[in-house]
């Protein structure tokens, strides 16, 4: 495990938060500066990342460094002071933008995640606040709550993902290195924010990291683990490599986009996977995971048993699932103006007919019966006995 202490005699205290503040890990700035750049170094690190997506490591041998330097220094030039001068913004106008004034009085959650904002912030029209989140890159010294006293013990001031990791890291496992550490990993309900890489806890068990506002969950060579729990975060990105023994993974709740099952087809050893959304109130606010389409990519998880796709659009497929499976969650969101259709609701309406049972489901369509057969017979009080 890398120390900061370690990297650099002329990475100061000071230095070290702006490489973190930019995302960079304890190894990731030991590589960069490895590879040539100065510790003072951050923003061109945090360019060149962005610039050419790729990592120090891949870097080595590319063009000449000075000729690298004369590109970002010229791009900074190019900001002029009038682009700088847009970029701020009115903390009450962004609050009027994202929190319709008829909507407030029905929010429980106010999530401050903006640079640059600036201004007095009035939050007088929440008459049912009950927990304000602050993201750690909010300039708190431009920013102030009006009557703030009211508020004290609603503020939640968020933490960074990774740089938090570290300082665990060191603080529970000091002198170890990260393939040294066995067991689990308990990082859940620590108001984390923000992007998080798990990479190289080879003996690594179970990670709990559920229950933050995590943005990005990427874990790479971790390949004893079995349990993760990552659900209710806003994870826009899952990223899992390399985890041939998963038996669980949680990951509903969060804010995935549209996509199929084929992510989970080869985690062949999954006897549980939740992915759907139980959130009715994060889900009002467009916070969901967005799956589609047919069960068909499951077909091979031949140990599965418990599965959850409350609210989500898998629509079909029930006939791939194996006959391990036991418990099949596919709740419907009470939405009497049919705001949202999610397609699992032809699932639903499926397994209502047999009393929720996807074995009494199956015996009957072994019998040949189509769902509307099914639904015909059971009217009349027939059973699949």
């Amino acid at each position: 495990m890398t120390n900061w202490k370690d990297i650099h005699q002329n990475l100061t205290p000071e230095l070290q938060q702006k490489w973190e503040a930019k995302g960079f890990t304890a190894e990731e700035t030991k590589e960069w500066i490895e590879f040539g750049l100065k510790p003072e170094e951050a923003n061109f690190a945090d360019w060149l990342k962005k610039k050419y997506n790729i990592t120090a490591e891949e870097f080595l041998g590319d063009d000449d460094m000075e000729e690298l330097r004369s590109r970002y220094k010229k791009e900074l030039e190019e900001v002029s002071e009038e682009s700088k001068e847009e970029k701020k913004q009115s903390v009450q106008d962004w609050l009027d933008q994202k929190y319709p004034k008829e909507e407030r009085e029905n929010i429980k959650e106010l999530y401050i995640n903006e640079e640059n904002l600036e201004g007095e912030l009035d939050l007088s029209t929440f008459t049912n606040l009950e927990k304000i989140f602050i993201s750690h890159f909010v300039d708190e010294n431009k920013l102030e709550i009006k009557d703030k006293e009211k508020y004290e013990n609603k503020i939640i001031k968020l933490k960074n993902a990774q740089k938090f990791l570290e300082e665990y890291l060191e603080k529970n496992y000091s002198g170890k290195q990260k393939n040294e550490i066995t067991g689990a990993l308990y990082i859940d309900n620590k108001n984390l924010e923000g992007d998080l890489k798990i990479e190289g806890f080879t003996n690594l068990e179970r990670l709990d990291c559920y229950s933050n506002k995590l943005a990005s969950l990427k874990i790479i060579n971790c390949p004893k683990l079995k349990t993760l729990y990552c659900y209710s975060n806003q994870l826009h990105s899952l990223e899992l490599d390399d985890l041939p023994q998963l038996e669980l993974l949680s990951c509903h709740s969060n804010n995935l986009p549209k996509q199929d099952l084929t992510i989970f087809s080869n985690f062949t050893n999954l006897t549980t996977l939740r992915i759907g959304n139980n959130d009715k109130e994060q889900v009002e606010k467009g916070i969901y995971n967005r799956f589609y389409g047919s069960l068909e990519s499951l077909k091979d998880l031949n140990k599965l048993s418990e599965l959850n796709i409350s609210n989500t659009d898998i629509d079909s497929g029930l006939e791939f699932l194996s006959d391990s499976i036991g418990t099949l969650e596919h709740e419907v969101i009470s939405d009497e103006s049919n705001k949202y259709n999610f397609g699992v609701n032809e699932i639903h309406k499926q397994l209502t007919t047999c009393g929720n049972s996807i074995s009494t489901w199956r015996e009957w369509k072994r019998r040949g019966f189509n769902s509307e057969e099914i639904k015909q017979w059971k009217e009349v009080g027939l059973n699949e006995n």
